[in-house]
């Protein structure tokens, strides 16, 4: 539901949120509009977290915007960025500073090993994971996949009635 947020403004300090804009640097390859703005843009309603993030900071008073480089951010209260350190947004957002500058990494280090190096830590005050063996390091934080329904299927077969291979992805 409303958990990144959460997690977002009880780690950070009120004291940074003193601009009126929070800038998303989205997940490549996701269209911003269908991420934040249609819960239904996929069956599986991937997206009403983030679309429920977008309302409740707009109804805090905040202006959601979107950027791909981290330049040129006016009126800035924070970075948020989901998967995003390419070399030119990293020299962009260390001119905003690190304590408006916050990571949330979706992916493992197997998939994205960049988004695990030590280095991130000078640019994102607080970079949030979901591997425990990550959180007992400086500066990494823990959170959980933003789930949209917290509900099980509702037609789960029987075991006997089951085939022999799963997928999980």
């Amino acid at each position: 539901m409303r958990l990144l947020l959460t997690i977002f403004l009880l780690t950070c300090s009120s004291q940074y949120l003193q601009g009126k804009t929070i800038y998303f640097i989205p997940f490549e390859g996701i269209s911003p509009n269908d991420l934040f703005y249609d819960e239904n843009w996929r069956t599986d309603l991937c997206s009403k977290p983030f679309c429920d993030l977008r309302q409740e900071l707009e109804s805090r008073g905040y202006k959601v915007k979107f950027t791909k480089s981290g330049k040129n951010l006016k009126d800035c209260s924070a970075v948020i960025s989901l998967n995003g350190c390419r070399p030119y947004m990293i020299r962009n957002l260390k001119k905003i500073g690190a304590n408006k500058c916050f990571l949330f990494v979706f992916e493992p280090p197997v998939v994205m090993p960049q988004l695990y190096e030590g280095s991130l830590r000078k640019t994102f005050g607080k970079i949030f994971v979901m591997f425990d063996d990550y959180v007992r390091k400086k500066g990494y934080h823990k959170f959980f996949f933003p789930q949209p329904k917290l509900s099980t299927l509702d037609h789960l077969p029987k075991f006997n009635e089951r085939k022999f291979c799963a997928l999980v992805a």
